[in-house]
């Protein structure tokens, strides 16, 4: 055996609670109604940081002011943003899915509006496929139709509350969370 590491080593997987989706096919159930907002891109200790506001007028002539100071023309524009907390089959893992792409909204906006489908929290999952790099990413989205939630999923949700509207102060989602039972109830 002179092997530097054993062969069935992997690296450890980051979980930082936040969906990083991969190239091909992502699957998720949605498990809560989305938060809303505007989210633009600051400098604070040389390290770059997400501002979110809630969604409003006002908070978008807010978050379009403050993104135009930034230097990286990529960064000169707020994006609408939609903040939900999901089950990630990919990782097995209860996490926070953040889209900003408005054709991803719209996919989902546009199903949930359809009788058939209806709100898809808790009923329906989605695959969310992902091609191509950087500027030629593309996302294209599927909904797969209703089924009842593994008792897993309830389970990890249950174990693991996510405060979304800790986002908009600049918190940790994680650690400022408790379980509403009554909506863990209602919903699940």
């Amino acid at each position: 055996m002179d092997a530097f590491l054993p062969d069935t080593y992997e690296p450890p997987k980051s979980t930082s609670g936040y969906v990083k989706l991969q190239d091909g096919k992502n699957k998720f159930r949605i498990l809560s109604s989305p938060i809303l907002g505007w989210e633009y891109w600051t400098q604070k200790d040389w390290k770059k940081m997400p501002v979110r506001l809630a969604y409003t007028e006002d908070n978008y002539r807010v978050a379009q002011r403050e993104a135009q100071k930034n230097i990286d023309e990529k960064d000169k524009k707020a994006k609408h943003f939609w903040a939900m907390t999901v089950w990630n089959y990919n990782t097995n893992a209860i996490e926070i899915l953040e889209l900003v792409q408005a054709k991803m909204q719209k996919s989902i906006r546009d199903t949930s509006k359809e009788p058939e489908w209806g709100n898809p929290v808790n009923r329906y999952d989605f695959v969310i496929t992902k091609s191509g790099r950087d500027m030629s990413t593309e996302y294209s989205m599927t909904a797969i139709p209703p089924s009842t939630t593994a008792p897993e999923i309830t389970k990890a949700y249950k174990e693991k509350p996510i405060n979304l509207n800790a986002l908009f102060s600049g918190g940790n989602p994680f650690e400022e969370a408790t379980v509403d039972e009554a909506f863990v109830a209602d919903t699940f």
